[in-house]
């Protein structure tokens, strides 16, 4: 599967002509990136890297885990690459003999050792797609909710509309912000740590 897109969106809203195509291209992409920034993580696994700085407390200094601020994790396959730890002194540490990650939360864990050379490096590729469930669970919410909010900003496109009548008498008022049964869809992808 992939993201939902302007064909699915159509679709979705019975549009049959080419006259708003532009207007919904747009409105697909500022879907996906309202959707991205309420559950605080990109859709699509992407690499990034990350400088993990001395902690203030002693404990967290010498512990035995840190955490990549972005979770799930890829794990490195033929076309993902595999997560890179390094060092203050620019030492590659190597998984499963220094030390071992869970995909699914990010946390890295010291093998019969601790972090004490702060700070860290950490190459990773993240994102939801990079969970195990992606395909089956997540992208089908995430592109129901993606369609949703697309429809939604389409309908409500004139921005100093609060409220709509017709002529039968009735009438459509609109919330602020994200509908609520989006956020709903969306609650169980929402990142519990912040970058």
């Amino acid at each position: 599967m992939a993201l939902a897109g302007k064909a699915e969106l159509k679709l979705t809203l019975r549009i049959q002509g080419t006259a708003d195509e532009t207007l919904l291209d747009t409105l697909i992409a500022q879907a996906i990136g309202m959707v991205e920034a309420f559950v605080r993580r990109p859709i699509e696994a992407v690499p990034r890297t990350f400088i993990m700085n001395q902690p203030l407390d002693h404990y967290e200094r010498t512990s035995r885990a840190i955490y990549v601020p972005v979770y799930p994790v890829a794990a490195g396959d033929s076309s993902i690459d595999a997560l890179e730890l390094t060092d203050d002194d620019g030492d590659v540490l190597v998984e499963d003999s220094d030390y071992r990650i869970d995909l699914r939360t990010g946390r890295i864990t010291g093998i019969n050792r601790g972090f004490a050379t702060w700070p860290y490096s950490i190459t990773a590729t993240v994102g939801l797609s990079a969970h195990p469930d992606y395909e089956l669970r997540i992208e089908p919410v995430i592109n129901a909710a993606i369609l949703d909010l697309a429809a939604d900003l389409y309908q409500r496109r004139s921005p100093a509309a609060t409220s709509e009548s017709t002529g039968g008498g009735v009438s459509t008022s609109y919330a602020v912000g994200m509908p609520q049964r989006v956020k709903d869809m969306l609650a169980p992808f929402v990142m519990a740590r912040a970058l």
